[in-house]
């Protein structure tokens, strides 16, 4: 185990928390080695890219409708391998930027279908398949299994995953970049207005730093003795004592990877794609959550969606490039996600609200690409049937749901899903087979 220092204890404290640990479910050999996540937290409109209407039915109103698009004449359907995608090269650019460069290996996801309406639960579902606030969410798994003799299995970026019982292998960036102040001694906090005395208030030596370790190593000691039960609470100890080992180790080899951060600011979602592929190619974890840093939730001017889109595929097609001059595109699955689509039609403030169908896209690894999966109706109210083995839209389907989305991920990574998700039919047919 590694020191115990109080830097190294505030690292922990802030980005693990301790819990007992699943039985492993090793992930297969040959599978993917890493894993990425991206979310667009909000809600999008699938029916501004992936998931086109465009003339399909009078009941949609789609960004050719849209009173605040940039260049309503320039929605276009154009498709990129087998994938039809809507673009509009004068309000999202970067939308056929993306396609242009890395359709080959991109997968579309339409009528994914969400369960609920609702934010917390829609996102509880996208991220673990379930409906348990307490499990572990696809990366979590897929890097507490996999990140064994790294420092993290998982590096949270967006603060948006649940860590469940596996939150001792995890790390989380913070959304004001808290991290630099627990992997920097130089970086600090600005001072407080009013305040009169030097700051920070205060610092631990050497000695201190000591006394700290001693204390965490007795009260650790204590609690085990008092409360050991061979059960959850030496698991909570366990947990506790390996994410402060795990934190030392973070510390001294990834803090370099940190250096960008600035204490006090939400790190910029290109900033997020740099740092995610290092932090992978550098062996210092096996997945990373990164959040695209929009608010989707359009409820008042659907019009915000152009700009969101064209910023989030900017920084994915940033984030391919990363990965590819990293050499490990081909090891890496991406999965682009959001908690819910949007209604077909606008309100009466040009917004739109929650709706439960949604898309997804997929890229990398294993992934078959120049493909699309899945589909809504002609008036975007239902997600269609689909055969899960391959993605095909069939009348004796089955719906395309976020449990058998999650059960096919954690397939695709070489995991057992079954292991996570005993009650859901994985879906495979995103996997070049």
């Amino acid at each position: 185990m590694g020191s115990l220092s109080r830097r190294n204890l505030l690292l922990a404290s802030a980005t693990a928390a301790a819990f007992g640990r699943a039985p492993r479910a090793r992930a297969a050999a040959g599978a993917p080695k890493y894993f990425v996540v991206v979310f667009a937290n909000g809600g999008w409109d699938p029916t501004y890219v992936l998931d086109p209407k465009l003339g399909r039915s009078a009941t949609i109103q789609g960004p050719e409708a849209d009173p605040g698009n940039p260049a309503p004449l320039d929605e276009e359907i154009r498709t990129f391998g087998d994938i039809p995608i809507l673009t509009n090269d004068g309000a999202r650019p970067a939308v056929t930027t993306f396609f242009e460069r890395w359709s080959s290996r991109c997968h579309v996801l339409n009528g994914v279908w969400t369960g609920s309406i609702a934010h917390a639960p829609c996102r509880l579902r996208l991220f673990t398949g379930g409906t348990d606030p307490l499990a572990a969410d696809v990366p979590t798994v897929f890097g507490a299994e996999t990140g064994t003799s790294e420092p993290l299995g998982t590096v949270d970026l967006s603060g948006l995953s649940y860590p469940g019982p596996l939150a001792s292998s995890t790390g989380r960036i913070g959304f004001q970049s808290q991290i630099k102040a627990l992997v920097d001694p130089d970086a600090t906090w600005p001072k407080p207005d009013g305040a009169t005395r030097p700051y920070p208030y205060y610092r631990a030596d050497a000695a201190h730093r000591a006394l700290i370790e001693e204390h965490l190593q007795s009260r650790a000691a204590v609690f085990r003795a008092a409360r050991g039960d061979g059960g959850a609470n030496d698991h909570l100890v366990d947990g506790f004592l390996e994410s402060l080992d795990r934190a030392g180790r973070f510390r001294a080899e990834g803090a370099s990877l940190l250096d960008d951060l600035i204490l006090g600011v939400t790190p910029k979602f290109d900033l997020q794609t740099e740092i995610a592929a290092n932090l992978l190619a550098e062996g210092l974890c096996r997945s990373v959550v990164l959040n695209s840093n929009s608010d989707w939730d359009t409820h008042i001017s659907n019009a915000a969606q152009h700009g969101f889109y064209d910023a989030l595929f900017s920084g994915l097609d940033g984030l391919a490039e990363h990965l590819t001059s990293r050499g490990i595109f081909e090891d890496t699955v991406v999965a682009v996600l959001s908690e819910m689509g949007r209604t077909p039609a606008f309100n009466r403030s040009n917004g739109k609200d929650h709706h439960g169908h949604t898309s997804a896209l997929l890229f990398g690894g294993p992934v078959r690409g120049n493909a699309v999966s899945g589909a809504t109706d002609d008036a975007l109210m239902e997600s269609q049937l689909v055969d899960l083995d391959t993605g095909v839209v069939r009348a004796d389907g089955a719906l395309l749901k976020y449990d058998s989305l999650a059960a096919g991920l954690m397939t695709g990574l070489g995991l057992d899903a079954g292991a996570w998700l005993p009650d859901a039919q994985p879906f495979l047919g995103y996997l070049e087979r």
